[in-house]
């Protein structure tokens, strides 16, 4: 996350220097990433888990990741005039920001009631990037980048709601679930806002 925050901010000054959008990120970023946020061997939900939310299936996930892609892409203007990269950039850095105090509350434990509110800032911050393309696209990789945002943030307010109520009830075995799905989601986010960078920035 952080190599991605760094990321954008040369990017900022890559482009007062010129005004080209070609430069490519470095390919190393998604693996430092992943070494932070690694992926869990295991299923996102464990049925002995679940009995406050009732169980998730793939189909069910996948419906409410695409019905909320579509939602989104509904406030859109159908206008079909890119974004300038200033405007990618800058909520781009809010996004990476907002990941970043979500890991910074994952650290600290004894803010017991934190990650609900992160999950609901990375969320908003995620809608205000979506809401600024355009409805028809034509480049697959930015619309899939776009999809994988709206998809993983839903998940990752799941599991945050999962995560704080476990540390209310100081339940250590589910504290430790719930910490690794929403790291998941994390480096999920942050793989898919550096893959919509990358691909913006060959337009």
């Amino acid at each position: 996350v952080q190599k991605l925050s760094t990321e954008n901010s040369e990017l900022k000054s890559r482009r007062s220097d010129s005004m080209s959008t070609d430069d490519r990120m470095e390919d190393n970023t998604v693996s430092e990433m992943k070494q932070n946020f690694p992926k869990r061997p295991v299923s996102m939900f464990e049925p002995r888990q679940t009995n406050s939310y009732g169980r998730m299936n793939t189909s069910g996930d996948s419906r409410t990741a695409t019905s909320m892609y579509h939602m989104t892409r509904l406030n859109q203007s159908d206008s079909t005039i890119f974004p300038t990269s200033d405007e990618v950039i800058c909520r781009t850095d809010a996004i990476t920001k907002r990941i970043q105090d979500l890991v910074g509350a994952m650290q600290d434990l004894t803010k017991k009631n934190a990650f609900v509110p992160c999950a609901e800032r990375i969320h908003a911050a995620v809608m205000d990037l979506v809401i600024i393309f355009p409805t028809t696209l034509d480049n697959e990789a930015i619309k899939t980048s776009l999809s994988e945002l709206t998809g993983n943030i839903e998940e990752m307010q799941i599991f945050c709601q999962c995560l704080q109520d476990s540390v209310v009830t100081e339940n250590p075995e589910a504290i430790d679930k719930y910490l690794q799905d929403v790291r998941a989601c994390a480096f999920n986010l942050a793989k898919a806002t550096k893959m919509l960078v990358t691909e913006f920035q060959l337009q």
